[in-house]
C-alpha cells in the first residue's frame, strides 16, 4: 500500500509529522480486530475506532473490509 509516503510530509505546530489516511488507519482497525478480541479493547479504542468509521462512511469501511479480507486470505 502506498498511500503513507515514509517522507515526513505534514507539520503540527512546527514539528514534521507523516502524513497518513483514514483508510490506512481503518485498516490498522481491521487487524486490530482479528488479534484483540473487543471485549479487551479500552474505551479510547471503542471511541477512536467509530471517528474513523464516521468519517469513511459506512459504504467505504465495507469496501475496505471486503479488501482486507480478500488480502488476508491471499497472504
Amino acid at each position: 500500500l502506498n498511500s503513507c509516503p515514509w517522507e515526513k510530509q505534514g507539520s503540527i505546530a512546527g514539528i514534521a509529522v507523516r502524513c497518513i489516511s483514514w483508510e490506512a488507519i481503518i485498516w490498522e482497525y481491521f487487524y486490530y480486530l482479528d488479534e484483540v478480541p473487543q471485549d479487551s479493547w479500552r474505551p479510547k479504542d471503542f471511541d477512536s475506532f467509530d471517528i474513523v468509521q464516521k468519517l469513511l462512511g459506512e459504504a467505504k469501511v465495507k469496501q475496505l473490509h471486503i479488501a482486507f479480507e480478500s488480502a488476508k486470505n491471499n497472504l
